[in-house]
């Protein structure tokens, strides 16, 4: 443990991204705005005959403290932790069956800036559930929280101890016009709240429920060209990540446009991906298509957000051709006296379709007292129509949550400083797979205790239909090897309390 604590410390790293958007945004434009003045050494150490013996003692402390000044707006050391127990109930079994993990973490983070046109950025996790034996392997960093959905059981798995790096990037600006990105970064594209389909460069989807983005940065040569007098940004990407070929470098192009009111972004991104297919189980099931299979999916995304009467709108729709991933049809009876596989098939040749259609609105109800409210629409044509080949999806590791499904909705309300509690927030959230008719809400709610501290207590409920978010899978008893089914009970109940501090 000691080894590993080493060396997160020795990695630097930025609080998450939805916590330090606004910290990133203002250094930002220091960075490429106006330019400042260069600081010596003996300006930032207090050499020469920057101190006078004969000033008096709070003169002496106010040049003391406007040199640390200028030395942290070359370098800046912070950090995020984050500190959390989970509490699960299933909807059947005994007491033993409720889980409980505690996946805590800490990022740190270095952002150096020796002049207005450079930058260095490194941020570090710690990932430390202490519910996990030592010796448990394969960790799992995508259960952070309470907020996993349907499918995620691994909130107490995963490794006890786990160490990741999460950004580490090189920016500089080529004649003030052009500015160019270089490492692992932090990235995120689309204008939904709960789904981002045209996010093509992220390999994991957001989770929505989350409280922050959990996911680490991705390997990328990015080129910004922005047009301040109209508003537009141009960008020009070299996926890199897992490349150790030329051939296995992606790409992508984007455009963003300021127009009137609205705004509207194009995206085309391409990468080759083998797709390794089925897992076969011999000699019960042999896959139908021959795999692995490598393609070169072509992926064509727009998003537009604009302001309609009192409402914010946005749409957002992404088109995949070439995606060799195996599908599959017909039904899966896991029973040996009656059993019944699947046919697994390719839509190379097909535009699959996605499309993410939401608004929100703000009504104020009093002196500075806002209720938020919205609501969003998601059809993907890359899912299923209902829950039956699920378990199957699973045993075959092709499980990805909020995407599994043909038609999905989510609802919104958020009441920020309610009243006289300014420092309490409340949110509720409710998403509906519409295709199996399963349902979870999600309730947070945030207290502010301190200067940068805060708690937080959050809960999940899962109900309807025998789907997504609310399965339940038994597979029967093997003779002359098991002696009672196997059940995967419905998830049903999830609380999780956690406190938070940024440095």
């Amino acid at each position: 443990m000691a080894q590993a604590l080493c060396a997160v410390l020795a990695l630097v790293c930025v609080t998450p991204s939805a916590l330090a958007q606004e910290t990133e945004a203002s250094r930002e434009e220091a960075m490429f705005g106006e330019s400042t003045d260069e600081v010596d050494e003996d300006a930032m150490f207090g050499g020469g005959d920057a101190v006078e013996p004969e000033r008096p003692d709070e003169s002496i402390t106010k040049e003391l403290s406007e040199k640390l000044e200028q030395a942290d707006d070359e370098l800046a050391i912070g950090g995020f932790m984050f500190l959390q127990l989970n509490y699960n109930i299933p909807e059947e079994g005994g007491f033993d069956a409720h889980s409980l993990s505690a996946p805590n973490l800490i990022d740190l983070y270095l952002d150096a800036r020796p002049n207005d046109r450079v930058r260095a950025y490194v941020r570090g996790r710690l990932l430390y559930n202490y519910t996990r034996p030592a010796e448990s392997a394969q960790p799992d960093a995508e259960a952070l929280d309470a907020g996993a959905l349907a499918f995620s059981t691994g909130l107490n798995a995963g490794s006890q101890l786990d160490v990741q790096l999460d950004q580490l990037w090189l920016k500089f600006d080529i004649a003030r016009k052009l500015y160019v990105t270089l490492g692992r970064q932090r990235i995120r594209w689309g204008a939904g709240q709960f789904w981002n389909p045209t996010d093509f460069l992220n390999a994991n989807q957001i989770n929505p429920l989350a409280l922050f983005d959990q996911r680490l940065g991705v390997d990328l040569l990015k080129l910004h060209l922005p047009l301040e007098g109209l508003g537009w940004n141009f960008y020009a990407i070299a996926s890199l990540g897992e490349a150790d070929s030329l051939d296995d470098v992606g790409g992508a192009l984007r455009g963003e446009f300021l127009l009137g009111p609205a705004e509207l972004a194009l995206t085309f991104a391409a990468r080759r991906q083998t797709f390794a297919g089925p897992t076969a189980i011999e000699p019960i099931y042999v896959p139908e298509q021959e795999w692995p299979r490598t393609t070169t999916p072509l992926r064509l995304g727009a998003d537009v957000s604009s302001a309609l009467g009192p409402f914010d709108v946005r749409l957002e729709a992404a088109l995949t051709n070439q995606l060799a991933q195996p599908f599959y049809r017909g039904e899966f009876v896991p029973e040996l006296t009656n059993l019944s596989l699947p046919e697994d098939y390719t839509r190379e040749d097909d535009w699959i379709l996605q499309v993410v259609a939401s608004a929100d609105i703000i009504l104020e109800y009093g002196d500075g007292d806002s209720l938020i409210l919205g609501g969003e629409y998601f059809y993907n044509d890359a899912g299923y129509d209902d829950s039956e080949l699920f378990l199957w999806l699973a045993l075959q590791g092709g499980l990805r949550p909020l995407y599994m499904g043909r038609h999905y909705a989510a609802l919104l309300m958020a009441l920020p400083s309610p009243g006289s509690l300014d420092d309490s927030s409340f949110s509720l959230s409710a998403i509906a797979n519409l295709s199996d008719g399963s349902f979870i809400s999600f309730f947070n709610y945030s207290l502010n205790l301190l200067t940068d501290l805060s708690f937080n207590v959050s809960t999940t409920y899962s109900f309807g239909n025998n789907g997504e978010f609310h399965y339940r899978a038994e597979i029967p008893a093997i003779p002359g090897q098991t002696d009672e089914p196997f059940v995967l009970p419905a998830p049903r109940l999830g609380l999780s309390a956690g406190l938070r501090m940024s440095f």
